[in-house]
């Protein structure tokens, strides 16, 4: 049961799918800040670009200073990166799955460790509630550590198919 489920086509179309909307988050947030960039007295696009920056500055930030090149050349590159998984997944391509899964899980890791920063120390107060001592926590850091918890699953997987293609050889 577990040997057909590890070599299920949907894992891996699962993993593809979701290291493909992890760039997608981070090319929609390059995206808005260059409209925004573009038209600096649009409401919507402030409206829409502060969460999303909330949730991909910390690596966008690593990004934009180490690439360099301008807007452009950043958007091109993060769209290279949401098409590469698809094609792995098309062509059924196993260690085009692994690159990008793996990749997907680094950037997830960093996102989340942003947003987990972002929570700050917890504050003691005097409250009658039983969670009184427990900083907020908003639903992108619940769902950043979700996908990082799958990405890990889904790496773990991978690593599961490797070993045990390494002892079918």
């Amino acid at each position: 049961m577990i040997a057909s489920a590890l070599g299920s086509p949907r894992i891996y179309a699962v993993q593809n799918i979701l290291a493909s909307l992890v760039f997608v988050i981070l090319l929609g947030a390059q995206g808005l800040a260059y409209l925004l960039y573009l038209h600096p007295s649009s409401e919507l696009l402030w409206a829409l670009n502060i969460p999303l920056h909330r949730i991909a500055s910390p690596l966008l930030g690593i990004f934009d200073f180490g690439f360099g090149q301008g807007a452009f050349a950043s958007m091109t590159v993060l769209a290279i990166t949401v098409i590469l998984p698809l094609i792995a997944w098309w062509l059924r391509n196993w260690l085009g799955t692994a690159v990008s899964g793996h990749v997907a899980l680094a950037v997830c890791v960093i996102l989340t460790d942003g947003a987990l920063r972002r929570i700050g120390p917890i504050e003691r107060t005097a409250s009658l509630t039983p969670f009184g001592g427990i900083p907020p926590v908003d639903s992108n850091t619940v769902c950043l550590a979700a996908v990082t918890l799958a990405m890990v699953i889904l790496c773990f997987i991978n690593h599961a198919m490797f070993f045990r293609r390494a002892k079918q050889v």
